[in-house]
């Protein structure tokens, strides 16, 4: 009874673990409960048949692999990985807390393994319960390993998984076979301990260092995008502003018509020159900047079609070599501006932009009406879209651009509004 109940405390720890782990592709209850009756069906075969330690690794990540495979998510690569790792916890702690038991009490190791014993049932409550501590631990450390491992890495550290599971074997041996020489067995407990202590430094660092360079990769790849969105922003704005300014010429050849009377020809002419080619992005400001020009009066012509109402105040002008950094960091703020905007039940919605120099900072302001309080919900303002893999990168792109010119930052949230403040150092 004992050996049973021990196995399914494992059982349900094990199949816990990998389901918070990696998750459930559909979680219910069927597959939960399949997810431990395979988990158990591996642990019973393992603990009644007394198979030797290659036939135990197989059964119990193939087992674990199969589960994963059929109810969890993730990369099969991962899945071995953490199968395998389980494995050598649970082989580590089986050994090594009966061998040090035999060793403290004196007593042999085969009384200790035995079924019904007493200092049987100490010693799988010990054992059960450090590993509960470490798939704990694993769990917690998830992110900081695992994750953003290459398939290469995975490989070279099954592969020392392997070697690990055979020194196991060998550290066993000693204890059972060899007369209980327990100074050959931990060295070789010693070994293996050292030897996973490396592993997992090695795989904390691989994948910090993986996990900061996809950051930089697609936050160069998002800068591009939008330095490549911002260029062709003022390009349909000067194309709109050459209209508007060719616009007096079609006028003044339309009243020659007219007082010619001429109409068919003023019809062509009209018609030639429809309404659409005139394009929707209006001229609200004009300053040196062309390229900040082109955004504001771009998202002022979304915002005024949206009907947002969109004040502004701009005092300073920006330095000609600041102007494509500054675009990219306005496009960000007031896209979310009017994305939060649009997002009201309400026809009192508003942006304010301000634009000055402040001592020694050039400071920008962003304030709109917002319905709730979004810093609470979100203090780190991550996208709420679905999709967030293609979305999330504005606030970022914008603590990048903050950061670049020693910049600070400040969001403010109160009933009815939420305002952006920050602060660069290019004056």
């Amino acid at each position: 009874m004992v050996e049973l109940f021990a196995d399914l405390i494992e059982s349900v720890a094990i199949s816990s673990f990998y389901i918070m782990y990696f998750g459930m592709k559909e979680k219910n209850a069927k597959n939960i409960f399949l997810s431990f009756i395979l988990m158990l069906s591996a642990d019973l075969t393992v603990s009644e048949l007394h198979l030797n330690i290659i036939f135990q690794t197989f059964i119990f990540i193939g087992t674990s692999v199969l589960m994963q495979v059929l109810f969890l998510k993730g990369k099969i690569g991962e899945k071995i990985l953490v199968s395998a790792i389980v494995f050598i916890m649970i082989a580590l702690i089986s050994i090594g807390v009966t061998a040090m038991m035999s060793k403290m009490l004196n007593v042999n190791y085969s009384s200790i393994v035995a079924k019904d014993g007493h200092m049987r049932t100490i010693s799988l409550f010990v054992t059960k319960m450090l590993l509960i501590l470490g798939l704990l631990l694993m769990f917690l450390m998830k992110k900081k390993t695992y994750g953003d491992l290459k398939d290469t890495e995975v490989l070279f550290i099954i592969a020392c998984n392997i070697i690990s599971i055979y020194l196991i074997n060998k550290a066993r041996l000693e204890i059972i076979e060899y007369k209980q020489n327990y100074s050959v067995f931990l060295y070789l407990l010693m070994e293996i301990i050292i030897m996973n202590i490396v592993i997992f430094y090695l795989m904390y660092i691989a994948n910090e260092k993986n996990r900061k360079q996809k950051e930089i990769n697609d936050s160069n790849l998002k800068l591009e995008k939008m330095k490549y969105e911002t260029v062709n922003i003022k390009k349909s704005y000067d194309e709109a502003m050459k209209i508007k300014h060719d616009m007096k010429h079609y006028v003044n050849l339309a009243m020659t018509l007219l007082n010619e009377k001429k109409y068919d020809d003023l019809k062509k002419h009209l018609e030639e020159f429809s309404s659409d080619q005139i394009g929707s992005i209006k001229k609200y400001i004009y300053t040196e900047n062309l390229l900040i020009d082109a955004v504001i009066n771009t998202k002022m012509s979304i915002a005024e079609k949206n009907k947002i109402k969109f004040e502004m105040v701009y005092t300073h002008e920006i330095k000609k070599e600041y102007e494509s950094d500054i675009s990219i960091l306005l496009s960000n703020l007031l896209d979310n501006a009017i994305e939060a905007c649009n997002n009201l039940q309400t026809d009192n919605k508003f942006i304010r932009l301000s634009m000055y120099n402040k001592k020694s900072y050039y400071c920008i302001e962003v304030i709109n009406s917002s319905a709730t309080h979004i810093i609470e919900k979100n203090p780190d303002l991550k996208t709420t879209k679905k999709d967030t893999k293609n979305h999330g990168y504005g606030v970022k792109s914008c603590r990048d651009i903050i950061e670049k010119y020693n910049g600070m930052e400040k969001f403010e949230n109160s009933n009815d509004e939420f305002k952006v403040s920050i602060m660069l150092d290019i004056i």
